[in-house]
C-alpha cells in the first residue's frame, strides 16, 4: 500500500473546527483514524468561512470567493474566468494550516519526487465531519497558482472517507461485472445525453469482453411485470461488481430518490433510498456510480442535486458498497459520457478506483477545459483502500474466439445468461443448445464454457468449423477433440498426454494392425484415415481408447467438452461418420456414465442434430436450451451494441436503426442486425 495522509475536520464547536492529520502507511493510518487514536498533528480552524488571505497579501490576480457560495460555482463556472482556480487556492489554504499543513505539504513534495514512476505514491483521505464543510467542492483544491490541482494528480490522489463499516474484499472473478442502468425516459437524451453515455460505455467495454462482463438495464424497456421488481431481480441475478446509474434524481416531500421511467404506466416513479438499499443489500456491488445529476423541475433548488446524491450514496454505503462515485452538481451529458469512457477503460486496465477517477476527470477537462466545472464534479467516497475496491479480473480464453466471431450477433441479455447458467449447472451428462442460424449459439457456447471453468472444471471449447484440414471424419474429430500437444489457454488445455493409449490405438488402426504390434510410444503419427485398409473393429478400439483418455483427463478434476458448429458452410464434421461412429462409440457411452466425471454440451440446429444422428440422444436428454426470438424492446439496445462491434459510426447506426424499426415486429430475429450491417456496407 502507498503512503497516506488523512485530514480530519471535526464538527463545529463554538465556531471553530479541529483539523487533525494522520500520516504513515495507508493501512495503519486508516486503522488509527478508525480507532480514534491520537492524531500525528492538529490545528484549529477558526471561522473557516472567512477570507483565508486576510492575514497576508493575497496572491496577485486572485479574487476572494466566499466559501459559503462555493457550491454555486459548480453550477456557474463555465470556463470564462478563474473562479475555480481562486476557489481551489482558498480551499487548499484552509487545510494547509500550522503543523498539519507543513506535514501534509512535506508528504506531497516527497511523493512528487516519484511522480515519473508508475503508481499512486501518496493518498490524501478527507474525513470532513461537519455537514456544511463536507459539501464543499474540495476536489478543486490547488497547490499554488503554478502548482497542481490535487484531484488531477494520479501520483498523489484525493479520496473521501466514508462512514460505513469496511466490507470484505470482493471474490476473485473471471471478469469485472458491470450493470449499466438507464432510469430516464428515452426522450430525455437532450437533458442527460444518456445515449451518448451508453454508447461511450459500450465502446469501452465491448472490445474488453474477456475482462469486463456487462449488462444494460433500460427502465423504459423493462417495465412489464413490475419495474422495480425486475430491476431488483436483475441485480440479484447478475450480482454486479459495479452498478452504474444514469438518469434523474428527485426530492419528494424532503426525501431523496432516483427516478425510473415506468413505460407500463407512463409515469416517472421514485426509487427511494430505502428501496435502493434493499435492492443492493443481499449482494452489494463493490462500486456504485451515480450519474443522476438533475432533479425534477418542481422540486429543484440550488443544492438539490447533492442532497439527492448524498442520500443515495449513503444508502449504497449502508448496503455494503465499498465505494461510491457521484456527481457534486448537474453534469453536462457530454462530460458524463467522457467520464464513463475513461473510468471503465482505466478499471479494465487494472487501475485502482482513485487513479481511474483521475483519468475520468482529465478526460472531461481535455475536452471541455479545466476552467469549466464539469471535471471537478465526480467525487469518490471510500470505505476501503482504493486498491481493495475491485479485485483484478482474470481474462478467460482470450485466444479462443477471434473478435470477428463475436460480431455476427450480440445476444448477451439476462434471459440468455440465465439459460447459459442452467446449461452449465450440474445434471445431465450430455446437454444441447439448439437454435437456428445466427441465433447466438456460439456466444452461448462460450458463456457455458466460461461458467463451467469458474465452477472448477477443465474445459475444452471445440469449434469444429475452425478445424484445419476441411471436413472432419470420425478419427479427425477425435484428434481435434483431444487437441495438439500444446497449451491453448484456459478453454483449450493440453490433454495430449492423457490420451497415450488412444494415440497408439490410432496408429495401429490406421495401419490395420493389432495394437500390440505397434510400439507403445504414446505419440500419434497423425496419418489420415484410409478406409480401404481400415478394419471396422478399429472403431470400437478407438472409441474405448478415447473413453479411457477422457477418464484419465478427468481423474482429479471434472472435464467439460463444449462442441460448437458441428457443420457450417461446408466445414465441421462428416455427418455420416459422426452418426455411424462418434455417437455410438463416444456420446452414448458418456451418456450412460462410462466416464462419470465427463460432461458434454453440443450446440447446433435441429437439422444438424438430426443429420448427425443425435435426435434420440437429444430426446433422451432433458437438458436442452432452445434459443428463439427476442422481444422488440431489446431491438434498439442490441442494435446499438452490435453497431459498436461492427464498427458502424453512431450517427449512421441511428439512421439505420430508425429505418429498420418499422419492420421489426413484436418479436424479432437477429438477422435484422445482419441486415443493418449489410445496409451500412452498401452506403
Amino acid at each position: 500500500m502507498p503512503r497516506a495522509t488523512l485530514l480530519r475536520v471535526g464538527p463545529a464547536i463554538a465556531g471553530a473546527h479541529t483539523l487533525s492529520l494522520y500520516e504513515g502507511d495507508e493501512a495503519d493510518v486508516l486503522a488509527r483514524a478508525a480507532s480514534g487514536a491520537a492524531a500525528d498533528a492538529s490545528a484549529t480552524l477558526v471561522a473557516p468561512f472567512a477570507d483565508p488571505f486576510t492575514a497576508a497579501t493575497p496572491p496577485a490576480g486572485v479574487t476572494f470567493v466566499p466559501l459559503a457560495d462555493a457550491r454555486a460555482l459548480l453550477a456557474s463556472a463555465d470556463g470564462l474566468d478563474n473562479t475555480l482556480r481562486d476557489l481551489g487556492l482558498q480551499l487548499y489554504a484552509t487545510l494547509a494550516q500550522g503543523d498539519v499543513g507543513a506535514r501534509w505539504q512535506a508528504a506531497r513534495k516527497a511523493a512528487a519526487k516519484l511522480r515519473l514512476t508508475t503508481g499512486v505514491h501518496l493518498r490524501t483521505w478527507l474525513d470532513v465531519q461537519d455537514e456544511a464543510l463536507a459539501r464543499l467542492p474540495w476536489e478543486v483544491m490547488r497547490d499554488g497558482i503554478g502548482g497542481g490541482t490535487v484531484a488531477l494528480e494520479e501520483w498523489s490522489t484525493l479520496v473521501r472517507l466514508g462512514a460505513g463499516a469496511p466490507p470484505a474484499l470482493a471474490e476473485s472473478m473471471a471478469a469485472l461485472r458491470v450493470l449499466f442502468v438507464v432510469g430516464c425516459h428515452p426522450t430525455d437524451d437532450a437533458n442527460i445525453a444518456w445515449l451518448d453515455e451508453q454508447r461511450a460505455f459500450l465502446a469501452t467495454v465491448c472490445p474488453r469482453r474477456t475482462t469486463i462482463d456487462f449488462e444494460v438495464f433500460e427502465a423504459h424497456a423493462r417495465s412489464q411485470g413490475g419495474l422495480k421488481a425486475n430491476l431488483r431481480r436483475a441485480i440479484e441475478a447478475f450480482r454486479p461488481h459495479v452498478l452504474h446509474f444514469v438518469g434523474h434524481g428527485r426530492i419528494d416531500a424532503g426525501d431523496a430518490a432516483l427516478e425510473l421511467f415506468d413505460s407500463s404506466t407512463g409515469q416517472r416513479v421514485p426509487w427511494t433510498a430505502q428501496e435502493f438499499n434493499t435492492a443492493l443489500a443481499p449482494h452489494p456491488p463493490r462500486l456504485v456510480v451515480l450519474n443522476a445529476c438533475r432533479t425534477s423541475a418542481q422540486n429543484a433548488t440550488a443544492d438539490a442535486p447533492i442532497a439527492v446524491l448524498a442520500t443515495m450514496a449513503d444508502a449504497a454505503v449502508a448496503a455494503g458498497a465499498a465505494a461510491v462515485v457521484a456527481m457534486q452538481h448537474d453534469v453536462a451529458g457530454r462530460a458524463a459520457a467522457l467520464f464513463a469512457e475513461a473510468l471503465y477503460s482505466a478499471l479494465a486496465d487494472g487501475a485502482p478506483i482513485d487513479s481511474a477517477l483521475v483519468r475520468g476527470r482529465k478526460r472531461i477537462g481535455d475536452d471541455l477545459g479545466f476552467a469549466d466545472a464539469n471535471w471537478a464534479l465526480p467525487v469518490c467516497t471510500l470505505n476501503v483502500p482504493p486498491d481493495e475496491v475491485l479485485p483484478q479480473p482474470q481474462a478467460v480464453g482470450t485466444a479462443v474466439l477471434p473478435d470477428d466471431a463475436m460480431r455476427t450477433y450480440v445476444g448477451r441479455r439476462m434471459e440468455r445468461r440465465a439459460v447459459a447458467a442452467a446449461v452449465a449447472g450440474a445434471g445431465q451428462v450430455v446437454r444441447f443448445v439448439a437454435g437456428e442460424s445466427e441465433m447466438g449459439k456460439s456466444t452461448m457456447a462460450r458463456l457455458v464454457a466460461e461458467w463451467r471453468l469458474l465452477l472448477g472444471h477443465r474445459v475444452v471449447l471445440l469449434d469444429c468449423a475452425q478445424a484445419t484440414g476441411g471436413v472432419l471424419d470420425a478419427l479427425a474429430f477425435m484428434r481435434h477433440l483431444r487437441g495438439a500437444n500444446v497449451d491453448g489457454g484456459p478453454l483449450r488445455p493440453n490433454l495430449y498426454a492423457d490420451f497415450a493409449l488412444f494415440n497408439d490405438t490410432a496408429n495401429a488402426a490406421v495401419a490395420n494392425r493389432p495394437r500390440e504390434a505397434v510400439p507403445a510410444t504414446g505419440i500419434d503419427d497423425g496419418k489420415p484415415l484410409d478406409r480401404a485398409h481400415f478394419a471396422e473393429r478399429g472403431w470400437e478400439q478407438l472409441g474405448a481408447a478415447f473413453i479411457e483418455g477422457l477418464r484419465t483427463a478427468s481423474a482429479t478434476q471434472p472435464l467439460t467438452l463444449v462442441i460448437d458448429h458441428l457443420a457450417r458452410n461446408n466445414a465441421g464434421v462428416d455427418v455420416d461418420d459422426f452418426r455411424q461412429h462418434i455417437v455410438p462409440q463416444l456420446l452414448l457411452p458418456l451418456h450412460r456414465g462410462d466416464a462419470p466425471n465427463v460432461s458434454v454440451v453440443i450446440c447446433g440446429s435441429d437439422a444438424q442434430f438430426d443429420a448427425c444422428g443425435l435426435r434420440a440422444l437429444r430426446e433422451a436428454s432433458r437438458a436442452v436450451a432452445q434459443l428463439g426470438e427476442f422481444l422488440r424492446v431489446d431491438w434498439e439496445l442490441l442494435a446499438r451494441e452490435f453497431a459498436i462491434r461492427a464498427d458502424i459510426p453512431a450517427h449512421k447506426a441511428d439512421m439505420l436503426i430508425t429505418a429498420l424499426a418499422p419492420t421489426i415486429s413484436a418479436a424479432w430475429h437477429p438477422s435484422a442486425l445482419l441486415a443493418m450491417r449489410q445496409f451500412y456496407r452498401a452506403l
